[in-house]
């Protein structure tokens, strides 16, 4: 009879880790034009307690000039674009920010045609071991821009 024991009272220790990591997500939308990236930086400088980041670290001094670039990028590139939703996502011990707008252009992130703006959120991620992104949304016109971040521990 003791064969036939409940698998879950006897979970290997390997299932328990490979469990899901928790994600969180804090979205703003913000109107593109005069004030943008003030709103944009100050929102989500509000949401990084939220998500376990302490503001007053380097780690947090490094998201908030990515975002008031990736913000300014709308500004100046997809002038067509009303909103602009801006989220930080935080999983598995990384923070992505992202900024998503209605023009198909994907900017230009290799290294011989990155613009001085890039370039710099391109540097911070790299500090943080991290990467920019770019990509077309698929259920609309438009596209994402991301920069992940590996957080410090």
């Amino acid at each position: 009879m003791d064969r036939f024991r409940p698998w879950r009272k006897y979970m290997p220790p390997v299932a328990v880790e490979h469990a899901s990591p928790r994600v969180q997500r804090h979205v703003v939308s913000v109107h593109v034009g005069p004030g943008a990236v003030r709103m944009a930086t100050r929102t989500v400088s509000g949401s990084l307690t939220e998500a376990g980041i302490a503001p007053t670290t380097a780690f947090a001094d490094s998201l908030l000039p990515v975002v008031g670039e990736l913000v300014t990028h709308v500004v100046r590139h997809a002038a067509n674009t009303p909103v602009t939703n801006v989220g930080i996502t935080v999983t598995g011990g990384q923070l992505a920010v992202s900024v998503a707008d209605d023009d198909d252009r994907l900017p230009c992130l290799d290294s011989a045609g990155v613009g001085p703006g890039l370039w710099m959120v391109s540097e911070l991620a790299d500090e943080y071991r991290g990467e920019v992104l770019a990509e077309t949304a698929a259920d609309r016109g438009g596209k994402t821009v991301m920069a992940r971040f590996q957080i410090p521990s």
